[in-house]
């Protein structure tokens, strides 16, 4: 009887394949390997880290003269097909996935073992835990003390540190924080090689850091960037009291201009309320169109990625004027209730009314529905997929 039968193949070599497992009926992923990843993988077996895939089956077959492995499938999605669809990824989002990977890297680093492929195709996300994975050590090795520099290039290219390519000295454990600063600036920005594509505030300056040519400039291990994330969220608390500090200053010295200026100031947000309360269209907005800030864009992504999509909605709702990155966050809610008809709707709705000559997005969204959309939405998706 056939223990595992093969789904479908994950990459175009065919060393990577989805199976199912005939005596539990669960779904693994099988890799053939060559000696020295079969080496990393024992070692990964051994020790059986944390965010790590578990390994069912680690084996040389001599009939095939191959070393076989079969590992837990991870239910959940690759940061690159997540970006693929059309996620947003705000700031927290990034921070916590940068400090679940320092997590999942230390008892790793500590056994003298480097991943040396961080990217976005080799880290996953599953929503169902809420957890971060590294998955594929296909390129890693342990750190050898007395090689100069790497003698082997491997990795993916934009994410690749320059001694992975053979500049410099070898690679360490500093490699991957400069693959987690590149896959966070990834994140962010969808370009790791503008460098007008800068991120503003601390999060900015440790990429800035981790991402740095020379090795021995980067933070020493991933205690340090571990910590340094941490410090934003310190940063985002200190920041209001900063503010009020300077509005206090301000007080102090414009305070007969606030008094004089106070009633006519009163009768302007009670002005505003009633516009709000009714519903009417501020003129500016009605002849340009709404388009919500940045900001506020940021802290929705970051809400949506908490799951706290009452908080969401509520602000979508606030404005009775959509944005086209509106609907695509709206879409995302609904597919995280499991509504995916209503998650395609959204958009096919926007699309009949509006002729957007940016709607890469919504397309994108629209093809990741469709498998999961009943086959009168489907339909209705066809003609969007060309």
């Amino acid at each position: 009887m056939i223990k595992y039968r093969i789904i479908c193949p994950l990459n175009d070599n065919l060393t990577t394949f989805r199976v199912k497992c005939t005596e539990d009926d669960k779904l693994y992923i099988k890799k053939i390997l060559d000696r020295p990843q079969f080496e990393i993988y024992k070692i990964i077996q051994e020790k059986d880290y944390d965010g790590v895939p578990k390994i069912k089956e680690l084996f040389y077959s001599p009939e095939n003269d191959k070393y076989i492995l079969y590992e837990e499938c991870i239910q959940g999605y690759t940061i690159e097909s997540m970006l693929s669809k059309g996620t947003c990824f705000g700031k927290k989002f990034v921070i916590k996935m940068a400090t679940s990977l320092c997590n999942i890297l230390k008892p790793i680093h500590n056994d003298n073992l480097i991943h040396r492929d961080i990217s976005p195709n080799n880290v996953m996300y599953s929503q169902i835990e809420d957890k971060f994975y590294l998955i594929d050590f296909g390129n890693s090795r342990l750190n050898k003390i007395n090689t100069p520099k790497d003698t082997v290039f491997a990795g993916t290219p934009i994410f690749m540190a320059p001694e992975q390519g053979g500049v410099g000295t070898q690679s360490d454990n500093r490699t991957d924080i400069y693959a987690i600063g590149m896959l966070m600036k990834f994140m962010l920005t969808k370009n790791t090689t503008d460098k007008k594509s800068k991120i503003r505030g601390r999060l900015g300056k440790i990429i800035k850091k981790c991402t740095q040519s020379e090795i021995a400039s980067r933070y020493k291990n991933v205690d340090k960037l571990k910590f340094k994330l941490s410090m934003i969220k310190v940063d985002d608390f200190l920041f209001p009291f900063k503010i009020y500090l300077y509005i206090l200053i301000g007080v102090i010295f414009i305070l007969p201009t606030i008094i004089a200026v106070f009633f006519d100031l009163n009768n302007m947000i009670h002005m505003y309320t009633d516009v709000r309360r009714y519903n009417l269209v501020n003129p500016i907005q009605e002849s340009t169109g709404y388009v919500r800030s940045n900001r506020e864009q940021e802290h929705i992504c970051d809400l949506i990625a908490d799951r706290n999509i009452d908080g969401a909605r509520k602000i979508l709702d606030s404005h009775t004027e959509k944005s086209s990155t509106d609907i695509v966050l709206y879409s995302q809610i609904y597919e995280i209730e499991g509504d995916y008809d209503k998650a395609a709707t959204v958009i096919l709705d926007y699309l009949k009314d509006n002729d957007s000559g940016t709607a890469v997005r919504m397309y994108n969204r629209l093809k990741h529905l469709k498998p999961h959309c009943s086959s009168d939405i489907s339909n209705q998706i066809t003609p969007y997929e060309n």
